[in-house]
């Protein structure tokens, strides 16, 4: 029974850690409690300050935009001067070119005085309004009365225009003030908001300031001091245990890697420290079996134990047993390790299963050499009887010949079934023709006794494996088409062979419904038993269209592509 030091020193570390990680546990939980605390209110003025730098542009736009409206009132008052004026010469002097001057200022001031009132708020809105109106009046008297009127200098027709003017004149200036004086008081209005907002901002700074500090001197002493202590053990532990090491971010990038993994892998620290596992196999393929398993870890983030892998490098063939490891910091994946020490020596491996096949061989070829014996000489007297039973009455010897005929085909299913035994205890087409053709008479034999549907599919009739090899892959394969027969409602079944790289990935997958998750008991044990021992792995569940087992073990790759050829 192999022995899996990689588990238990694995184990052994994750005591200590726990241990390292309770007494840190208990220093820290105070600190964490007062950091809580300063984080919330930390938050809280954050969520303040970012409240008020939203407000802030809003101000300031308001500020620029009630600035806006201030230099139109200017220039609104400003051409409403310019067209008083512009009558009062043309009062004075009766020139006509007074009088166009006054439209042309007319015109824009009206322009001025309706782009204003779509613009501003409603308060201010009701003065332009009034003004508007103010300007109306103002500017029909000059067009119905003034302009048409030629009262001679010094009557009572003439006093009476001036004394209106003054009076139209003086209403449009008073209009024309309050809306200036409402204008103005919203930029008052709007810069007031902006100072408030700035110092209450400066407030908030301050405290937020002052909480960062606090928070920071609080991290320090209560929880990155000890983090630092644990790391500090760790990295000890780490870099003096016997077994390999090697530690990655979340990403996948090597962090760390202990002269136990150096040695054990062959590769130099500076090599893989700071680069990603697809890098770190950009110049060592061949641990491409060892870093695989690891991706799946961090993406999944679930541990993997017992793992049975191997590599081959400069001609040897070196086995390992693996546990991965998902690391989790506050429950969030921060990084993954891969603890490992060298598994059994392949010599041992195939002398522990080559004492087994030697065994059931042994007792093999004593069934056929005793039943068979036995078998052939019973076939052989029948065979007798029924010669001897032509020479019998015709009633009498057809009753006798019927039944040597029954007991004869007894016999013939004995010997056939005896041979199907022999071939569960060893299989010797195995031994005789290779991995492939007994596969093929396998599966010719589980067609025809249980009716299923079975192709076997290979790009390669020959596969350069040593013996031992080829008769642990058969016996997968024929526990994987046995389990069909028990729990599955199939009536096909395909066996796939497929070189990739360094790798033998074979298939059987079958068409059954889909049902309850398989429990793992003797047969998917024994399975995956002798996966290990051939330094792969096994995997199996349902997948589109039925149930898969897919066994996967490195092979060597340049033997295999020879063969080929």
């Amino acid at each position: 029974m192999l022995i899996n030091e990689g588990r238990q020193r694995g184990t052994a570390i994750q005591n200590k850690l726990f241990v390292l990680g309770s007494d840190v546990g208990h220093q820290m939980k105070t600190y964490i409690w007062i950091s809580i605390a300063l984080t919330v209110l930390l938050v809280i003025l954050a969520l303040l300050l970012a409240g008020r730098a939203y407000l802030a542009p809003k101000k300031i736009s308001d500020l620029a935009r009630h600035s806006a409206h201030l230099a139109a009132g200017y220039q609104l008052s400003l051409n409403v001067e310019r067209s008083l004026a512009s009558v009062e010469n043309y009062m004075r002097h009766a020139d006509q070119r007074h009088l166009d001057d006054f439209r042309r200022y007319s015109s824009e001031t009206i322009r001025d005085k309706l782009d204003l009132y779509y613009a501003v708020d409603l308060p201010t809105k009701n003065k332009v309004a009034d003004l508007i109106a103010a300007n109306r009046h103002y500017l029909f008297f000059v067009e119905r009365e003034l302009a048409h009127a030629e009262p001679a200098a010094g009557s009572k027709a003439a006093a009476a225009l001036q004394s209106e003017h003054e009076y139209l004149a003086t209403e449009l200036r008073d209009k024309t003030a309050l809306v200036i004086t409402a204008l103005e008081h919203e930029v008052e209005q709007a810069a007031a908001a902006i100072a408030i907002l700035e110092s209450r901002d400066r407030l908030l700074l301050f405290s937020l300031a002052l909480l960062s500090l606090a928070l920071l001197v609080t991290g320090l002493l209560g929880v990155a001091l000890p983090l630092f202590v644990q790391y500090s053990h760790v990295k000890y532990l780490t870099d003096n245990w016997r077994n390999a090491v090697i530690i990655t971010d979340r990403r996948g990038v090597v962090k760390k890697i202990n002269a136990a993994a150096e040695k054990l892998l062959e590769v130099a620290a500076d090599a893989v420290l700071n680069k990603s596992l697809n890098e770190a196999l950009g110049h060592f393929p061949h641990l491409q079996n060892v870093f695989e398993p690891l991706f799946h870890v961090i993406l999944h983030q679930q541990r993997l134990i017992d793992h049975q892998t191997s590599y081959t490098y400069a001609g040897r063939k070196t086995c390992l047993t693996v546990d991965y490891y998902p690391l989790f910091t506050l429950n969030m994946l921060t990084g993954a390790a891969m603890i490992f020490s060298a598994g059994e020596r392949p010599e041992n491996k195939r002398f522990f299963f080559e004492s087994i096949e030697t065994e059931r061989k042994r007792l093999s070829i004593e069934i056929h050499d005793w039943m068979g014996r036995y078998m052939a000489t019973m076939i052989r007297a029948l065979d007798h009887l029924l010669r001897q039973s032509n020479d019998l009455a015709p009633g009498g010897a057809d009753a006798i010949r019927k039944d040597l005929e029954q007991l004869r085909t007894h016999c013939q299913h004995a010997a056939v079934d005896m041979r199907n035994i022999m071939n569960e205890i060893h299989p010797y087409l195995v031994d005789k023709m290779g991995l492939i053709p007994a596969l093929e008479s396998y599966v010719s034999y589980f067609e025809k006794a249980y009716g299923i549907e079975t192709r076997i599919y290979y790009e390669s009739h020959t596969l350069k494996l040593e013996t031992w090899e080829e008769i642990a892959i058969y016996r997968i394969v024929q526990e994987a088409l046995t389990n069909v027969i028990k729990y599955s409602a199939a009536s096909k079944v395909e066996i796939h062979f497929a070189v990739r790289g360094g790798t033998l990935k074979i298939e059987v997958k079958d068409n059954g419904p889909p049902g309850e998750k398989p429990v793992e008991g003797k047969g998917l044990w024994g399975m995956k038993e002798r996966a290990k021992l051939l330094g792969g792995n096994l995997a199996y569940g349902y997948a589109a269209g039925g149930f898969v087992v897919t066994l996967t073990i490195p092979i060597n790759w340049e033997e295999t592509s020879s063969a080929q050829n």
